[in-house]
């Protein structure tokens, strides 16, 4: 109950203080387009931003990809969106999986609080292997991110969970966008 009181009191000061920027900023009146030229004028720096806070989302901070996925494409567009929430979620999972790979299961415990979740991960895992992660990364009713670290501490290489990412973040990013991101199906 602390840890989720904490990092929800981190999120809402974050998500206060990037309110209390915008607003400052005039950004909070403008327009989608108003809002992406903006973003484009200041260069790298909003892009950057972006994907630490993708890299943030996998590692640290318990928000649900999905979330970041479509801010991206709201702010950014479509394919900018695709591709910096790939690069971030990408990063944000190697370190994932070496965290676990370094600090064991003492780690992802503390992580969750919930010993009795990861050992019921653990045990599905641990005879089927890699097959049955790759599934649990690409069907969306499964912690991919907690996965993440649960990885490092499996008998797998970094370079296989690193093709594994590859494919699977890319489809269920790519999955996000098409089904929620307006164009498919529109929101009016």
């Amino acid at each position: 109950i602390i840890k989720l009181a904490v990092s929800a009191l981190i999120l809402v000061l974050f998500l206060g203080l990037m309110y209390l920027i915008f607003y400052k900023l005039g950004i909070t009146e403008l327009t989608q387009d108003e809002i992406q030229s903006y973003l484009e004028s200041k260069g790298a720096l909003a892009p950057l931003l972006f994907i630490l806070i993708t890299f943030l989302q996998v590692t640290f901070i318990p928000i649900p990809s999905t979330i970041t996925v479509l801010v991206g494409n709201y702010l950014f567009g479509f394919w900018a969106s695709y591709l910096y929430s790939f690069i971030g979620m990408m990063l944000g999972s190697m370190f994932a999986f070496y965290l676990g790979r370094w600090f064991g299961k003492k780690f992802i415990y503390w992580l969750v609080n919930d010993k009795e979740m990861v050992d019921s991960y653990l045990n599905k895992i641990k005879n089927k292997g890699n097959v049955l992660l790759f599934f649990m990364f690409i069907f969306p009713f499964f912690p991919d991110d907690l996965l993440c670290s649960i990885a490092g501490i499996l008998p797998m290489r970094g370079f296989s969970f690193f093709l594994m990412q590859l494919f699977t973040r890319g489809v269920t990013i790519l999955a996000t966008l098409f089904m929620l991101g307006g164009d498919i199906i529109p929101f009016s």
